[in-house]
């Protein structure tokens, strides 16, 4: 899987970074129908961004903040990106949203209809309509998830609703 499309949104949903990045190596699946992407949307005629650049940018965006996203590691991975865990809310880490019914980690999908009521990723995914879902999702149990991380000794109880600066990402690979 490499980096092949970026977003990153704020707290209200506004995206703050939104690139397509050219392939670091030879693409053999574009995976269109899931992705929307072709081979021109990746190339720097088009406006795509290098990878490190992409990396430098979302890197820059995520400092000091708390990331908001669902499957993080396999954003962060793909980006070759660190973040410190007290800053960061993965939906699908978050034991509050599992269904205890099912084993495993919820999709974003699932998520998005049984806590918002919404219906996401049906044809193209959009990385930036992924970002904001996740950030919805969060929202949705912001006071008793920072409450319950405070309690834990995962942040200081000082953090909770002041200057904590959220944003949300989301990658799409091919």
């Amino acid at each position: 899987s490499m980096l092949a499309r970026v977003a990153v949104v704020n707290a209200r949903g506004r995206v703050l970074y939104s690139r397509f990045v050219v392939p670091t190596e030879p693409v053999t699946d574009y995976r269109t129908p899931i992705t929307g992407l072709t081979a021109k949307d990746l190339t720097p005629e088009s406006g795509a961004v290098t990878f490190k650049q992409a990396q430098s940018q979302v890197a820059a965006l995520m400092h000091g903040r708390v990331l908001v996203g669902h499957a993080l590691s396999n954003d962060l991975t793909c980006l070759q990106l660190g973040h410190a865990r007290k800053d960061t809310r993965d939906t699908a880490k978050y034991k509050a949203l599992r269904d205890p019914g099912h084993l495993g980690v919820p999709s974003l999908k699932t998520l998005a209809l049984r806590i918002l009521d919404r219906k996401i990723q049906f044809g193209v995914h959009d990385p930036g309509e992924d970002a904001r879902t996740a950030m919805r999702i969060y929202q949705a149990y912001a006071d008793v998830w920072e409450r319950e991380a405070v309690a834990a000794g995962k942040i200081a109880a000082s953090k909770i609703g002041k200057n904590r600066r959220v944003t949300a990402g989301k990658r799409s690979s091919r």
